[in-house]
């Protein structure tokens, strides 16, 4: 009644038309609930003025889901505040009338929700409120969000970042960014998903929230690390590896500071040195006796790995390669002829009466000759040395000393697994067979451990 006594009727809309073109500042002092404010503020309204009661009643429509009332009065107070130049008011009631617009299907390609929705942001920005501008600016990117114009979300709340210098405010808009782009059919735009999610987790850091932001680094390195892009996994494997300590995740820093030294060639002398000086420091103060087996500092080069042995064995040289394990390329006849010739040694009288029953050449004799008599293929001389040549680098520029070097390894007496389609192993096992007396030595694995 109070709503419909000032404002309906010929009159009151001719006394309205007139104010507005003419002023009335001498009667502005004298308006029911109507407080003057600074430039800064603006005008204030209380709850009996004209301007309140229209407010409360388009409220009180809105709660009762009368959204076609509620939008006719938010309409018409927000021509009362434009009047007084009351630019807070007006965005507050032009963000409510833009979700009344919302919820009633008001679609199109440039709807009206769009139209308050700039208003209200504009009139916050005016005054420098930037909790309220971040606040329409989220309502606003959901609306566009549930039509489909995910594009245009992320860039309104890009757009709101650059005025707010609060860092968890401007995380989150970052980061519902980064969700907008993802959200883009068909395919989504992955990459500045990833490009959002490291300014969000950067800032969220920044902001002291380390947990969100180490969330938002992993999700962005999950796009990152497979593409090559070496100085921004460097970036995101340094601060989540300074962050982890931080948070007492000693065992996660450690990796990614495995990770990112293993992501140095080619990069400057200077940045080596600090990343090396960092990665020290936490073994040094956190875990002193870890061993890291995945750091490849120095790079050991497995394919050049070599084992020389006493006494060669056949059944080895049919394998080439045994678990990262190469031997000296020795064929089967070179290794029959130092065996003939050790038993030409060792029992003379056998040999001459093999050489007696044959008339083949010496080259032939081989084949001429009987079965040998049955030996042990593992007999070699006691404390023979057996040589294992390593061949290791340093991938970095930054100078490296080692100490106390020491050689792991494991031993076995059981041939190695073949793999039955492979051609090559098939024609290596048809001429050369394991004896029934026992395997031969397979060096299964060799590590070197720095100390």
């Amino acid at each position: 009644q109070a709503v419909t006594a000032v404002r309906k009727g010929f009159k009151n809309q001719f006394k309205s038309w007139g104010t507005s073109l003419f002023g009335n500042k001498s009667g502005e002092a004298g308006r029911e609930g109507f407080l003057e404010g600074t430039e800064q503020t603006g005008p204030k309204y209380l709850y009996n003025s004209t301007e309140g009661q229209i407010r409360a009643l388009a409220d009180l429509a809105f709660m009762l889901h009368d959204l076609d009332l509620a939008l006719s009065n938010y309409k018409l107070v927000q021509g009362d505040y434009k009047k007084d130049r009351a630019w807070r008011h007006v965005a507050a009631a032009s963000e409510m009338a833009a979700l009344c617009h919302f919820l009633l299907n008001q679609d199109g390609k440039r709807s009206p929700q769009d139209e308050f929705m700039e208003a209200a942001f504009s009139n916050y920005s005016k005054f420098n409120l930037t909790r309220f501008c971040a606040r329409a600016t989220m309502l606003h990117a959901d609306m566009l969000r549930a039509r489909g114009r995910f594009v245009e979300a992320a860039e309104k709340l890009i757009r709101c970042t650059a005025s707010d210098p609060n860092d968890l405010r401007s995380a989150l808009l970052y980061e519902q960014s980064a969700v907008s782009f993802l959200q883009v059919e068909p395919w989504g735009h992955v990459r500045k998903y990833a490009l959002h999610l490291v300014h969000a987790g950067h800032r969220f850091l920044k902001a002291g929230h380390k947990a969100h932001g180490l969330r938002c680094y992993l999700s962005a390195l999950n796009v990152y690390e497979t593409r090559g892009w070496t100085h921004l996994d460097d970036h995101l494997f340094s601060a989540l590896a300074k962050h982890s300590i931080g948070m007492n995740l000693i065992e996660e820093a450690v990796q990614f500071y495995v990770k990112l030294l293993g992501n140095q060639e080619q990069k400057p002398e200077e940045r080596q040195r600090i990343y090396l000086r960092d990665f020290l420091n936490v073994i040094r103060q956190h875990c002193p006796d870890k061993v890291v087996g995945s750091l490849q500092i120095p790079l050991v080069h497995d394919h050049l790995l070599s084992v020389t042995m006493s006494e060669p064995s056949l059944e080895l040289f049919g394998h080439k390669e045994a678990e990262h394990v190469f031997l000296q390329p020795i064929t089967k006849d070179t290794a029959l002829t130092w065996a003939h010739l050790e038993e030409a040694v060792c029992d003379a009288r056998r040999w001459e009466a093999r050489v007696k029953q044959s008339r083949s050449s010496l080259q032939n004799l081989r084949a001429a000759l009987p079965d040998p008599a049955p030996r042990n293929d593992r007999c070699i001389v006691v404390g023979e040395d057996t040589l294992i040549t390593i061949t290791i680098s340093n991938p970095l520029q930054v100078a490296l000393e080692l100490h106390e070097l020491s050689l792991a390894y494991t031993f076995s007496s059981s041939p190695p697994e073949q793999d039955p389609t492979d051609a090559t192993d098939s024609a290596t096992n048809a001429d050369f067979e394991w004896g029934e007396d026992g395997g031969d030595l397979e060096v299964e694995k060799k590590e070197m451990t720095i100390l």
